[in-house]
């Protein structure tokens, strides 16, 4: 992580980064005046690099290859049964734990 300040009391291990040049422009003249801002820069990075349209791409796959899997036809048909006996449970804690791990 690098800090950088435009503070004068910092010590010397912190560079102060180079004054920002705005330029505001009057709409009664079109005369340009320059000013300067000083600000604090804070910059985070990661030690790697992070590939987010890799990382998208990726998850798209595997995403994809879950919808796409066949589903066993048996499991289905024993779904189906147990709906139309009125004993079908959905197992909230099950699908909160695949929902939270996956």
């Amino acid at each position: 992580m690098k800090i950088l300040s435009n503070n004068a009391n910092a010590t010397n291990y912190i560079k102060s980064p180079t004054p920002v040049k705005k330029d505001i422009v009057s709409s009664e003249t079109s005369v340009r005046k320059t000013t300067i801002k000083n600000f604090d820069e804070v910059t985070i990075r990661a030690k790697g690099f992070f590939d987010e349209q890799k990382f998208s791409k990726d998850l798209s796959r595997k995403i994809l290859n879950e919808v796409m899997a066949p589903t066993d036809p048996q499991k289905v048909d024993d779904i189906k049964a147990q709906y139309q006996r009125g004993d079908y449970q959905i197992m909230i804690d099950d699908i909160a734990k695949k929902m939270l791990l996956s």
